[in-house]
C-alpha cells in the first residue's frame, strides 16, 4: 500500500519459496533436490543437509506408490535409492530401514487393501509411508528457503536449550526468594531480544538497565 520499493535480497527468497514449494506439491522431487544443491541454501544452512535426505526418502516413496506394476516401481525405487549413498556415513540405520522396505514392499501395504493389517506394515515400515511426512517436509522446505521461523517454535526451542541448566540447578529453584521471582536465575540467550520501553508516569523518565522500573 505505501509503494516502498522492495529490497532485492528480500524479494529473491519469496521467488524462491514459490517455486519449490509448487514444484514440490506436484511431486517433482527431484527438481526440488536439484534446485536446493545448486543454490546457496546448501552451503548457507547446515540443516539442508538433512532436508536434502528426507527429500530423496520421500521420493523413493513416492516412486514405491505409483500406480505402475509392482516389479518395475520397486526397480525404479531401488535404482533411486543410489542417490542415498553421500549420507551413509551418518543415516546407516535410517537407510537401512528405507532399503527394508524397498525390497518387501508389496501393494498389499495401500490402506484400501484387505491386508493392510499386515505385521511387517504395522511395526516396522507403515511411519515411512505416513501422509503427514510430506507435510513435515514441506514445512521443513518452507522454513529452510525463506528462513523465516514460527515464534512457537522459537520459544520452544529456547525453552528446550534452557532445560538443561534449569535441572541442574532444581534444588536451588525451590528456594522461595528465587521462585517468587519473576527473572530466570541463569542466563537464557534469546535471538531478536525485545523489551517493551517503561516510561515513569510521575517523572516522565523512561526506564533503563541502570534505572529499572520498581514497584
Amino acid at each position: 500500500e505505501a509503494e516502498l520499493p522492495i529490497d532485492s535480497k528480500e524479494e529473491k527468497p519469496s521467488e524462491d519459496l514459490k517455486t519449490v514449494i509448487e514444484l514440490y506439491r506436484k511431486r517433482e522431487i527431484v527438481a526440488v533436490i536439484e534446485f536446493l544443491e545448486a543454490s546457496k541454501y546448501k552451503k548457507e544452512q547446515p540443516e539442508c543437509t538433512n532436508l536434502l535426505f528426507d527429500l530423496h526418502r520421500q521420493h523413493i516413496i513416492f516412486l514405491l506408490e505409483q500406480n505402475k506394476d509392482i516389479k518395475i516401481k520397486k526397480d525404479e525405487a531401488l535404482a533411486y535409492s543410489r542417490n542415498l549413498q553421500p549420507f551413509a556415513s551418518d543415516r546407516v540405520d535410517e537407510i537401512s530401514h528405507i532399503m527394508g522396505a524397498v525390497f518387501t514392499y508389496s501393494d498389499t501395504w495401500k490402506s484400501s487393501s484387505p491386508d493392510f493389517k499386515n505385521p511387517i506394515w504395522r511395526f516396522r515400515y507403515k511411519n515411512l509411508f505416513h501422509p503427514n511426512n510430506w507435510l513435515v517436509v514441506e514445512s521443513n522446505l518452507a522454513k529452510l528457503v525463506s528462513k523465516i521461523n514460527s515464534p512457537v517454535e522459537v520459544l520452544l526451542t529456547i525453552g528446550a536449550k534452557a532445560m538443561p541448566s534449569m535441572l541442574s540447578i532444581k534444588n536451588v529453584l525451590t528456594r522461595s526468594p528465587l521462585i517468587s521471582s519473576e527473572e530466570l536465575p541463569i542466563s537464557v540467550e534469546i535471538p531478536n531480544p525485545v523489551h517493551s520501553t517503561f516510561t515513569c508516569p510521575i517523572l516522565k523518565v523512561q526506564a533503563t538497565e541502570s534505572n529499572p522500573p520498581i514497584r
